[in-house]
């Protein structure tokens, strides 16, 4: 009589076991497809969406739409400069997601000349407040170099304004 090897079913009978339940746990993976906007309706570009407790996450298009994959039992959290950070859990494949304005969080953010947006702690420049910012606005101007004659606050070199304070 011929023995029977034992060992090769149980690995073969342990691979299928395991080829299976693979398959199970990334079926549960759902793709959510979802808009981002803001309080008026108006779609918030450039949004971060991610998977709460996880690097996977996306940001918005300029439409504010985002596609991202994640589980039923998921939380996404989305967030972005000037709105409050909002965990929501994934409960459906589209999502419509409104961000709230954050006004507390407003003059944490520096506005450079040249279009970076840092926070105050990060820069190594001083920062300043130009406090007649009526009497700037109320002044029709076709440069920043224009109003600097007659205000003692401001100057300007070939590339850059500088705020003395």
């Amino acid at each position: 009589m011929k023995q029977v090897n034992l060992g090769f079913y149980r690995m073969v009978l342990f691979l299928l076991l395991g080829l299976f339940t693979s398959v199970i746990a990334y079926s549960q993976q759902i793709s959510v497809k979802g808009i981002v906007k803001d309080q008026i309706g108006e779609p918030v570009i450039g949004a971060n969406v991610l998977v709460g407790g996880t690097t996977n996450g996306v940001i918005t298009n300029v439409n504010g739409e985002f596609i991202l994959s994640a589980s039923k039992s998921d939380v996404l959290v989305v967030s972005f400069v000037g709105y409050t950070t909002q965990e929501i859990p994934v409960s459906e494949k589209q999502m419509t997601i409104v961000l709230k304005e954050d006004t507390e969080l407003l003059d944490e953010v520096v506005v450079l000349g040249y279009g970076a947006n840092t926070r105050k702690q990060d820069l190594s420049a001083s920062v300043g407040i130009i406090s007649n910012t009526d009497e700037l606005a109320a002044r029709p101007v076709t440069s920043t170099e224009s109003m600097l004659p007659s205000n003692p606050q401001l100057s300007s070199s070939a590339s850059f304004l500088r705020l003395n304070v």
